[in-house]
């Protein structure tokens, strides 16, 4: 439910969520789920930053070819975070069809410009059918349009992203608040006061979902997140899909 600043102020919950892009209307989702009271303090409108923007690739694995994740973490823990990318995507599907939000089952493309990025490719493709995961290698542009090599995985997929957004928060009946930026966040007895355009809120536990946005929220984070372009909607775990009991546990 969208509430308006004219409404009732929501002065106490379990967990504020700042910001209701995909990321964060996933994991409100998913904390009211688990039975945590919470609010989502938006500081334009749902979906209207990056997840608004986003191109919607639902992408396997993580940014970079699979060899080189093999290379920094290790055969096994590599094919570990590969396999939760998978999980994530497959749920993220299983959530978008219960939500009558349309998937385009493409694939995905890794086109190679420079030789060394064809060797990337073809051993990334290699070590990825040995460790089970579905991919394929060609050395030829499929496009014809002058890559010299392409590696497609064919489960990923095209979700409209802000359609998701607003489904998965039309649906779950958590509290959205828009137009109410968030500009500071305060110690509180065991909680934390929220300081927000129009409202206040103690709650046990803040989540920031604000992507890039998170340097000109605090200081704190100017040297640790850099905005990016990423056309994709997700890679990693998808919070929706409950599988069971479990407990999310949360520091503030």
């Amino acid at each position: 439910m969208w509430i308006g600043q004219e409404q009732k102020r929501a002065d106490a919950c379990d967990v504020v969520v700042v910001g209701a892009g995909l990321v964060g209307a996933a994991v409100a989702v998913r904390l009211a789920q688990e039975g945590f009271d919470t609010a989502v303090l938006e500081a334009k409108s749902v979906a209207g930053g990056a997840t608004g923007r986003s191109a919607g690739m639902v992408i396997t694995g993580l940014a970079g070819h699979y060899n080189r994740a093999v290379s920094a973490y290790g055969r096994q823990k590599a094919r570990e975070i590969w396999a939760l990318t998978v999980e994530g995507r497959e749920r993220l599907v299983e959530t978008a069809v219960r939500l009558e939000v349309p998937i385009e089952h493409t694939g995905s493309l890794a086109l190679a410009v420079e030789e060394a990025e064809v060797d990337a490719l073809r051993e990334s493709a290699e070590l990825l059918r040995e460790d089970g995961f579905d991919a394929w290698f060609g050395s030829s542009d499929p496009l014809n349009r002058g890559f010299r090599a392409a590696m497609r995985q064919p489960d990923d997929v095209i979700v409209d992203a802000a359609a998701l957004t607003r489904a998965l928060l039309t649906t779950s009946g958590v509290a959205v608040h828009e137009g109410t930026e968030v500009y500071h966040l305060e110690p509180e007895g065991d909680g934390v006061r929220v300081w927000a355009r129009g409202r206040t809120v103690l709650c046990g536990a803040v989540v920031l979902a604000i992507n890039g946005y998170a340097p000109l929220f605090d200081f704190y984070f100017t040297d640790k997140i850099a905005p990016s372009s990423v056309s994709q909607a997700v890679r990693g775990l998808w919070y929706p899909s409950r599988g069971g009991p479990g407990n999310l546990n949360f520091k503030c």
